[in-house]
């Protein structure tokens, strides 16, 4: 059974549920060199995180949900996402538009979030950690959507459960 069976199955079995509990190993796209010493980057970064997150909320809802919470009107009308389309009619699972068979789960509602740094497969040192985030990692954004919502490739998940 492929991961993404899965996660249909897990969904199709639980269909009152939509609160999961994910685990993911992702690996984040490094600066080529460090920003302090000019150091070329030669080593592997890999982040293990454990969280409980919603599975099928509609983005288009929960922005406008928010709007109202904020007094603002219910006008929001979500795009396509950029660079995939939605599988089987559902609202969180997603496909590659260039590569098929790539899948990614849209994610909300994050809570109970675990992250640990592995450098090189050994766990980061808070300290080792602080100098990643300044020198390696790139900076980090400010979202503009009210909401947290995020896609995961199937990939990366390594486990779903009920939560």
């Amino acid at each position: 059974m492929t991961l993404t069976e899965a996660v249909f199955a897990v969904s199709e079995s639980h269909p009152d549920k939509r609160r999961f509990r994910f685990e993911t190993v992702t690996r984040p796209r490094l600066n080529k060199k460090s920003r302090a010493t000019g150091e070329p980057t030669n080593f592997t970064v890999e982040v293990r995180s454990r969280f409980a997150a919603d599975l099928g909320a509609s983005y288009e809802k929960e922005v406008n949900d928010a709007r109202e919470a904020q007094g603002l009107a219910r006008d929001f009308e979500a795009q396509k996402p950029r660079g995939k389309h939605y599988v089987n009619g559902t609202n969180w699972l997603m496909e590659s538009d260039t590569e098929p068979g790539k899948y990614y789960a849209a994610l909300s509602g994050f809570a109970d979030r675990e992250t640990t740094y592995y450098v090189d497969g050994v766990e980061a040192t808070p300290e080792r950690l602080a100098d990643l985030r300044a020198n390696y990692l790139p900076a980090s954004r400010p979202s503009a959507s009210p909401v947290e919502w995020r896609t995961y490739s199937l990939d990366s998940i390594t486990s779903i459960t009920p939560a």
